[in-house]
């Protein structure tokens, strides 16, 4: 039961309208808390729920810098193949070079370098369909007929595209590591 209102020598000011909270979840840590919010997201990360786990790192991070957090968003960020995103946050840790941390910053350099290695894939489309493609200076067309998807390792790469009774187009493309793009060509009756 409430205590009886005692009178007041004057009217109490009236209190400032709080907006309704947003309900939590049950045990969800509240915004601004950083080692819970890291709990959380370390919890979530072990039950392979990696965008759950990110969003809590990442609020856990924003309530306060640290680099374990910040090695833990790479880690999401990389287990959801958001590789540019998990390069930036890798490069971001790296650089903070955490002096307890020198064996996960050492794992972190490594992965970095695996990433960019990483092929990116390129669906190369023709109209019509069945054109074969030569890639860079290769003596030889690739095995399949377009449409088909390639890897290729990052950087400049030439395409050449061509059919029987059609003159060959050529592609000058960039591919980034671990990257999806579409190459297309409208290709031309000789």
């Amino acid at each position: 039961p409430a205590a009886p209102a005692k009178p007041a020598d004057k009217p109490a000011a009236p209190a400032a309208p709080t907006p309704p909270a947003a309900p939590a979840a049950p045990g969800a840590p509240k915004p601004g808390d950083a080692k819970a919010l890291f709990t959380s997201g370390e919890k979530k990360f072990k039950a392979n729920d990696f965008a759950g786990a990110l969003a809590d790192f990442e609020a856990s991070q924003a309530a306060k810098a640290d680099p374990a957090t910040q090695r833990y968003i790479a880690m999401s960020q990389d287990n959801l193949q958001q590789y540019t995103e998990a390069v930036a946050s890798y490069e971001k840790f790296i650089a903070e070079n955490p002096p307890k941390m020198q064996a996960e910053v050492e794992e972190a350099k490594k992965r970095v370098e695996a990433i960019k290695a990483m092929p990116g894939k390129v669906m190369v489309e023709t109209t019509p369909p069945g054109a074969s493609v030569v890639i860079d200076t290769a003596q030889t067309p690739y095995e399949k007929v377009t449409p088909v998807e390639i890897e290729l390792a990052p950087g400049k790469h030439t395409l050449l595209i061509g059919a029987e009774g059609y003159e060959n187009t050529t592609k000058e493309i960039e591919v980034g590591y671990a990257s999806k793009q579409e190459v297309k060509a409208e290709l031309v009756k000789r």
